[in-house]
């Protein structure tokens, strides 16, 4: 039914006319077909696991957060129906509300009760713009701490499957922001290892914090291929190319979800290959707005292909 439904829905092929949109344009129309689909597919899937789909929503309700909190700092009005990724479908945001705080004080107390409110209760107006990438790294901070919480609802082979995925994730987050951190913040070695994110498959633990605490980007590249991502970094290091390297690694891997019958497996492979699908799509918007025409180049930056 998952498989039909994502074959045949027109929550999908009805974005296909949007496909020579701007890039931003039809990566949030992406993602809206996304939120959409999910919160179809969860009559399909048992009660446990309906808590762990709620949890993948989550980063949608983070999307909107961080649209809105730069909204008010930048006194840029959204127009919250067009805009919003889970307006008026979200479990903890009350967008309206959000949207009309004049400042970041009334912001942080709108969010009391919510998950949100200790992930950014310090956040003062200034700070939005001058540690944007901090504040991103907070909230997936909470992003995957939701993720954790809820599988643990799971049954154990169910936990496995999922820790597989989503800890490779964030393997791919840490990376990301070591390196970006290392090469344009003037951060302190305990900052950075501060909003890194626990719980990644490779780099956990002392592992996490001797990557950390390398003495430059280089040395941090070396320590990064030497312990489980030498594909990752082979030739080209942008992020795009390592993202989708580090996530062919584990659609590489899938073969183990073949034979998983149940329908957290079902749905995991569901999951996996739309977002990789999904990826994909907006890469290859990316490449035609910029006239990329090179197949053999545009395929290397696709996952799964």
């Amino acid at each position: 039914e998952m498989n039909d439904y994502k074959e045949h829905s027109q929550d999908f092929l009805g974005l296909q006319y949007n496909y020579y949109a701007e890039r931003y344009g039809f990566e949030f129309l992406i993602h809206k077909s996304e939120v959409r689909i999910m919160q179809k597919l969860k009559p399909f899937i048992g009660v446990f696991h309906k808590d762990f789909i709620e949890s993948l929503i989550f980063k949608y309700e983070i999307y909107d957060l961080k649209l809105i909190l730069r909204s008010i700092v930048e006194k840029d009005p959204l127009d919250l129906e067009k805009e919003m990724l889970t307006y008026k479908t979200s479990r903890y945001l009350d967008h309206d509300r959000l949207a009309n705080c004049d400042n970041i004080r009334q912001f942080t107390e709108a969010l009391i009760g919510t998950p949100f409110r200790h992930a950014i209760y310090s956040v003062r107006d200034e700070d939005v713009l001058q540690k944007h990438f901090h504040i991103e790294m907070s909230l997936d901070n909470l992003y995957f701490s939701e993720i954790e919480r809820a599988s643990k609802k799971l049954r154990p082979k169910d936990k496995k499957l999922v820790n597989e995925y989503f800890h490779t994730l964030i393997d791919l987050v840490n990376i990301q922001w070591i390196l970006r951190a290392k090469r344009f913040y003037h951060l302190s070695n305990e900052e950075i290892f501060n909003y890194s994110i626990r719980h990644g498959k490779i780099f956990k633990g002392e592992r996490l914090k001797t990557l950390v605490y390398t003495q430059n980007v280089q040395e941090a590249v070396s320590y990064i291929r030497e312990n489980g991502y030498y594909k990752s970094f082979q030739e080209k290091n942008n992020k795009d190319t390592v993202y989708q390297r580090m996530l062919e690694n584990f659609y590489d891997k899938q073969t183990v979800l073949i034979d998983y019958q149940n329908d957290i497996g079902t749905f995991l492979k569901f999951y996996i290959r739309f977002d990789n699908q999904n990826r994909n799509l907006i890469k290859l918007a990316e490449m035609q707005k910029y006239s990329l025409k090179d197949k053999e180049e545009i395929k290397s930056f696709l996952v799964g292909v």
